[in-house]
């Protein structure tokens, strides 16, 4: 009887460890596509360089997940708790992040282009080297995010809240900063040619070796604390 139990108890501790939700064992290398995962507990799970296009994880908590090398093209995360998560060098293309909880992930390196991170919290990621061209961060959170050379060509960061991040090298050409806070952000070496800085706050902002081309500074505040001028371009008049 007593070994009976203890035979029990093991095989339940490792279909617990293997966490099989529906047709999906959540282990590494899972193929799981186009599922709903959706509201699911996977705090810590191990999804290494799984196949999870398609998949919906809204609302579901990811906290500290490992999703390294993970493909979550199409994916569903709106919602999500990703706190602490490691998201590095996966594929994120058009990924849904609206709303959720990032803060402290690891995104080196990852393909975000073309994802939804509108309204994410962002505070304190490592966004490094990722590549998150044409994505949208409408309104996100990205205090003291780390960008250092990422690639952000194009995206939307209308109203982001960007004080005291480190952007240095990043490519932010054509980037839209309308209303972004930008207070002590370090833009050392950054591309900035034909970006939106209308109504931008970049007080207190390192603009070293800053590429301005073409970009657009009306009414802006300067590093300085001066609003440029209406019809900046390329300096703070």
């Amino acid at each position: 009887m007593g070994a009976a139990l203890l035979i029990a108890g093991v095989l339940a501790a490792a279909a617990k460890a293997q966490q099989v939700i529906g047709s999906c064992r959540l282990e590494s290398n899972v193929a799981c596509t186009n599922q709903d995962l959706s509201g699911a507990s996977l705090a810590g799970v191990n999804l290494e360089g799984g196949d999870l296009r398609g998949t919906s994880f809204a609302k579901a908590i990811l906290q500290g997940a490992n999703l390294l090398h993970a493909d979550l093209r199409t994916a569903d995360l709106s919602g999500t708790d990703l706190s602490g998560a490691n998201l590095s060098q996966a594929n994120l293309n058009t990924a849904n992040f609206q709303g959720a909880n990032a803060s402290r992930a690891d995104f080196r390196h990852a393909n975000l282009s073309g994802a939804n991170l509108s309204d994410a919290k962002l505070s304190r990621a490592d966004v490094t080297g990722a590549i998150a061209i044409g994505a949208v961060f409408k309104r996100a959170t990205m205090e003291q995010t780390i960008l250092v050379t990422a690639n952000l060509s194009g995206a939307d960061l209308t109203n982001v809240n960007l004080a005291s991040a480190d952007l240095q090298r990043a490519n932010l050409s054509r980037v839209d900063f309308e209303g972004a806070h930008l207070r002590r952000a370090n833009l050392t070496g950054a591309s900035l040619v034909g970006a939106n800085l209308a109504g931008a706050d970049l007080t207190g902002a390192v603009v070293d070796g800053v590429d301005l081309h073409e970009a657009k500074l009306n009414r802006a505040i300067w590093t300085d604390g001066r609003r440029c001028a209406p019809g900046s371009v390329g300096e703070c008049r």
